[in-house]
């Protein structure tokens, strides 16, 4: 064991002096909607709409070429979805979640000197900190907190705490002192399904999901390459 974990420390130092690694901070905003929320609606038309919410990072890269990264991150981010009645203001539902996000991105670099852009890819993984509701029918409005525990609705459902979920994007990034300015733009889009059903979903489910777009700026310190 101790000959493995002293192998990949040297593989580790000996990648720093070719390739590039880093560690950084992010923060900005990002916009979501939350499609297929099973809310009853009954002869009423609704429409989904966005929210906009805080987002923030912890990234660390590790260069494996100087021109392509594995870029793992910790992110704390809001995703939320309003729906609410089509062309009138008699109703409107709106759901809030803060998450605590892990992506393992593919990071291709492009471009060389001061500025270049780069290009990520991968999977994430999320799990629902906290989150609350809101309904307001005309001038009556009510919040409540989501729970997280096993009780299940009368509908035979309940919120799903766990987030998987695909990410694609890009940036820029500009040499500043001992590491780089960062502006990264992405999107997501979710796999599972939001609903945990005590048994089968009904055969009319649709999957409930978030889909959201994400601005953030930031700063990573660099070491390694030459």
């Amino acid at each position: 064991m101790i000959k493995v974990l002293f192998a990949a420390v040297v593989l580790f130092l000996n990648n720093s002096v070719f390739a590039q690694n880093s560690i950084g901070l992010r923060g900005g905003y990002s916009i979501s909607t939350l499609k297929n929320y099973p809310l009853e609606q009954g002869n009423m038309e609704v429409e989904e709409g966005l929210t906009y919410g805080n987002f923030n990072a912890i990234l660390f890269e590790f260069g494996i070429t100087p021109l392509f990264a594995i870029q793992p991150e910790i992110n704390y981010l809001e995703k939320g979805g309003i729906i609410r009645s089509k062309g009138s203001s008699d109703f409107k539902f709106t759901l809030r979640m803060n998450y605590l996000e892990a992506p393992v991105l593919a990071k291709f670099r492009l471009g060389s000197g001061p500025l270049k852009g780069y290009v990520i890819a991968g999977p994430s993984v999320g799990y629902a900190i906290d989150g609350k509701s809101k309904v307001t029918t005309g001038e009556i409005k009510e919040a409540e907190r989501v729970r997280f525990d096993n009780t299940f609705g009368a509908d035979g459902r309940k919120d799903n705490r766990i987030d998987l979920s695909g990410v694609v994007g890009g940036g820029v990034q500009y040499k500043l002192g001992p590491g780089s300015i960062l502006l990264d733009t992405r999107a997501t889009y979710d796999f599972n399904d939001f609903n945990n059903f005590y048994s089968k979903a009904p055969i009319d489910h649709k999957k409930t999901r978030w889909e959201g777009l994400s601005l953030s700026l930031g700063y990573q310190f660099e070491f390694g390459g030459k």
